[in-house]
């Protein structure tokens, strides 16, 4: 895990990833897109050194549960995949 964050290891949907001069906008774009087309899904914008912006999805404790949403996804983001990722923790107010 990355150090001093708090969540467990899983998985998350990633629908952009660019370091080109405009990765900024277009991050921005490619999230407003993805909340207006899957609002169920939660969506986190994030910048890694040196200059990438990405738009990863949801917050998945399998391979198999990113997977099925990965399919739903991939065809309005036919680049999408899915990515290790430090997710939150399951909402235990939920069960």
């Amino acid at each position: 895990t990355i150090e001093g964050t708090q969540g467990m290891e899983g998985f998350r949907i990633q629908i952009y990833y660019s370091s080109v001069r405009q990765a900024r906008e277009e991050s921005a774009r490619a999230r407003a897109e993805f909340i207006a087309k899957f609002p169920g899904i939660v969506s986190y914008a994030q910048y890694q050194e040196p200059g990438y912006f990405m738009v990863r999805a949801g917050d998945y404790r399998t391979r198999a549960e990113g997977h099925k949403y990965l399919l739903m996804v991939r065809k309005e983001f036919p680049n999408a995949y899915l990515v290790p990722a430090v997710i939150n923790f399951p909402d235990q107010e939920n069960r």
